[in-house]
């Protein structure tokens, strides 16, 4: 392949993927109007372009400097952005502040459990997930043994989960270095993609690359065309909560909440005050009274032990967290998950096949695990090193 000029991405993508660690719906993201968003099918095959934009993140989470050349540094052209979400937090999938090198409370809760505890149910459950944003040009589409379907190819959004596709195209590139040029506008190729259909523990189908081929462009792209390529970092930044607004989603805070739990707590005070009272009262002697109190204690800590036995761990049982609010493992009930079925460590086993323990993180389905499984399979494969 004849070198034209000097392209952006020769030296960077490859350089930048030797580097990095290999680790839907889109209501967490703020989408600009006059662009709409790519959704692959999975077990398709679709050939489309992936277009540069202008970084504008002086924090990218690509930012490297390599030598005599920054890779995806402010003013930098670059081809990704990558991006951290947590799941269920007030119910809702939320942008990771971590995403562009802010203080994130959902983290900060996840480190302290951690750091307090150890890793529980509660600290898994705040694991964050990576994910990938990228500008496509999608060009054709063939689904099952359909025929091909051309697609318009205007410029459109897409995400997918890191595991799911860049992992792939980082080997692709680490294989061959002349196809890391692929997202340059005037000497770029297309990808075509086949998307296997996957599932984890009976759920929704997801798509996973499984396969990808680097083409000779029909058509390459004009340079003028980065004025008008969407702003990735903006986006990512426009889409997230501001610190304060997180936490207090997370926390499930708000004024009338406050509210309407003082008088709670003023009852709860007089209650405890009233059994301080019943305590602090002198017991009348009876003539003949039977010695009956032994054996209700003794029946009362046998209860106590089976109780102890089906209570959620990460709130003791309490149906509540650290902060007084509904425990987001147990959903308030105080049982651990599972108590009312009996379930042994033999059932507690990889959904995706794999060797539970050993495997994590070798596996594309591994990204999309549920976060207390994947810390339990995680800490069984590193002796719960982080």
């Amino acid at each position: 392949m004849a070198k034209k000029r000097n392209n952006p991405f020769r030296g960077r993508v490859g350089a930048h993927s030797k580097r990095e660690k290999a680790g839907a719906s889109y209501g967490y993201l703020s989408l600009p109007s006059d662009i709409s968003v790519f959704k692959e099918t999975p077990g398709s095959i679709v050939r489309f372009d992936i277009l540069p934009y202008t970084v504008t993140d002086k924090k990218h989470p690509d930012k490297t400097t390599i030598g005599d050349f920054t890779i995806a540094g402010k003013g930098d052209v670059w081809y990704r952005r990558p991006f951290k979400t947590h799941r269920n937090v007030g119910n809702d999938t939320v942008l990771c502040l971590g995403s562009f090198g802010l203080p994130c409370p959902v983290c900060e809760e996840r480190n302290r459990l951690v750091n307090q505890d150890g890793a529980t149910d509660e600290s898994k459950a705040l694991k964050s997930s990576n994910r990938q944003l990228y500008v496509i040009a999608p060009i054709a589409e063939k689904v099952g043994e359909a025929d091909w379907k051309k697609l318009d190819g205007k410029p459109q959004l897409w995400t997918i989960s890191h595991a799911m596709f860049q992992k792939m195209l980082k080997a692709e590139i680490d294989l061959d270095e002349d196809y890391e040029i692929f997202a340059d506008l005037e000497e770029g190729l297309t990808l075509e993609v086949r998307f296997s259909s996957e599932t984890i523990g009976g759920g929704q189908p997801f798509s996973m690359a499984s396969r990808i081929d680097f083409k000779e462009r029909k058509k390459q792209y004009s340079d003028s065309l980065m004025d008008s390529m969407p702003d990735l970092d903006s986006i990512i930044k426009d889409s997230a909560l501001t610190y304060e607004a997180l936490k207090d989603k997370f926390y499930e805070i708000d004024e009338s909440e406050e509210e309407e739990e003082a008088p709670e707590e003023e009852t709860r005070e007089e209650e405890e005050e009233e059994e301080e009272e019943k305590e602090e009262k002198p017991k009348k002697k009876g003539k003949g009274k039977k010695k009956e109190e032994p054996e209700e204690e003794e029946e009362e800590e046998e209860e106590d032990e089976e109780d102890e036995e089906d209570a959620c761990v990460a709130c003791g049982g309490s149906g509540k967290n650290s902060r007084g609010k509904v425990c987001r493992i147990c959903k308030g009930t105080g049982k651990k998950p599972g108590a009312e079925k009996e379930e042994t460590k033999s059932d507690n086993k990889c959904p995706a096949g794999h060797v539970f323990g050993k495997d994590c993180e070798d596996h594309p389905e591994c990204d999309e695990c549920d976060g207390a499984l994947w810390e339990e399979c995680y800490d069984l494969k590193t002796g719960g090193d982080k």
